[in-house]
């Protein structure tokens, strides 16, 4: 077996383990044992180490001390116990085994008795492409694979014709016992409603959510405020309530800004909701924030993370999660043209960077010396 074969195995086996019933209700550990994984993989098992896996992992801010923060040792223990039960039940006839060592994050997996390395192919080697690599497959189409369907349901809909002659089809379809006549029609409307559903996710933008600081005063909350009005002038994303944050959501982020010691420091985190990582992170120094530089500030980190080709995006693009309108929105921001060509597409306006920078200038609520 080659390299991008065993590293297919690899990936295949920790998708079994991840949407087993002994992890369902530890997304936390999901998260976990993926990243380590998809680390050793790409070569950087040395990189493992609890700091780097605090802030990525357990959205811990940057800067944290490891030491005295116990999040990762603690849930380093729980993935192990939680491993230990699965390949004890669900997991005992695997052909692989994963463990995390006492004293280390780096993953260690065991082939038919046999530790890769032993083996000669490392998880480094593992994660090297073949000659002729096939194209990647996105995460989220990777973990949609394992999903089994019964042989009754029927394949994907994917037109509004198909849609809306399903229905009646099976409506009309004569069936010999009435019992399962009303089954099928039940059955065929649940996925009349799946595909409908599926079908609104095409004109999806990203839902983003504040989570202001606390206690709620002085520069931290200004801060926040600002950041809160300047993720408004962007319409490449849709302003949420971090209350209503689905986990479910793929295209769901939070912007999670926070002080820290005695507020000389702060942090404005960009976290997706779905895995808990934090995708991009800065830091400010109350010393140097007031009223004219706290709106520059904000402007900017909204420019870095909502622009058409900023942080969410991109995020979203290796998530495999991007709708056909951000697709859109993405050209449009490259050709420079702020969202013309995707003002067609549902309860769209897109403004990108440019647009919205000149739309920040304009504000005397942002700009307060320039108001009198």
């Amino acid at each position: 077996m080659n390299s991008a074969a065993h590293a297919a195995v690899i990936r295949e086996h920790v998708d079994e383990i991840l949407s087993s019933r002994t992890f369902a209700r530890s997304g936390r550990l999901r998260a976990f044992l993926d990243y380590v994984v998809e680390c050793a993989l790409a070569g950087k098992a040395g990189q493992l180490k609890g700091y780097t896996i605090g802030i990525d992992v357990f959205g811990r801010p940057v800067g944290f001390d490891a030491g005295s923060d116990p999040i990762v040792r603690v849930q380093a223990g729980k993935l192990r116990k939680l491993l230990e039960q699965y390949y004890v039940a669900e997991g005992a006839r695997a052909p692989l085994r994963i463990r995390i060592p006492l004293g280390s994050y780096a993953p260690e997996i065991a082939w038919e008795g046999r530790a890769l390395s032993q083996a000669g192919m490392s998880l480094a080697a593992a994660a090297s492409p073949a000659p002729e690599p096939a194209p990647p497959i996105p995460l989220l189409a990777r973990r949609r694979r394992n999903v089994s369907r019964g042989n009754w349901r029927p394949a994907p809909i994917s037109s509004h014709l198909a849609l809306f002659t399903l229905l009646p089809m099976l409506l009309l379809a004569p069936a010999p016992q009435s019992g399962l006549a009303i089954t099928s029609i039940a059955n065929a409307r649940i996925y009349v409603e799946k595909a409908r559903a599926a079908m609104d996710l095409s004109g999806r933008i990203p839902v983003v959510s504040i989570e202001h600081c606390w206690p709620g005063t002085g520069v931290c909350r200004q801060l926040a405020d600002a950041i809160q009005k300047a993720v408004g002038y962007y319409r490449t994303v849709q302003l949420g309530d971090s209350r209503e944050s689905s986990d479910a959501d793929p295209l769901a982020y939070r912007i999670r800004i926070e002080a820290q010691g005695r507020g000389e420091t702060m942090y404005a985190r960009l976290i997706h909701v779905q895995s808990g990582l934090t995708v991009h992170a800065e830091q400010f120094r109350a010393a140097d924030l007031n009223e004219a530089t706290i709106s520059y500030e904000a402007f900017t980190f909204a420019g870095r993370i909502l622009s058409a080709n900023g942080r969410i995006y991109l995020h979203a693009q290796r998530l495999g999660a991007t709708s056909p309108t951000m697709r859109c929105l993405q050209q449009a921001d490259r050709r420079r043209e702020p969202g013309s060509g995707c003002l067609h597409l549902p309860l769209i306006q897109a403004s990108t960077a440019p647009e919205a920078a000149e739309r920040l200038s304009r504000d005397d609520h942002l700009h307060p010396a320039r108001a009198l």
